[in-house]
């Protein structure tokens, strides 16, 4: 079994199995639509952005690595 990840557009696998070291990431919220926007079109499959309530990001090392939309 693998995961798909997208970046750029593009899918990536990875191992289902494959540990994640939570340590190393950081989750808050992001105000305001920019960061995210730009985020999500540049890497969701769709080149699309939902309407938004709330949005958090995925920190690693203080560079945004992933965008959660609600």
């Amino acid at each position: 079994m693998v995961n798909q990840r997208w970046r750029e557009r593009r899918a990536t696998y990875r191992p289902s199995g494959e540990p994640i070291d939570t340590r190393r990431f950081e989750v808050a919220p992001i105000t305001g639509d920019a960061e995210a926007r730009a985020f999500v079109i540049q890497h969701h499959y769709s080149g699309s952005y939902p309407a938004a309530r709330e949005r958090y990001g995925l920190f690693r090392g203080g560079e945004l690595v992933g965008v959660a939309v609600l």
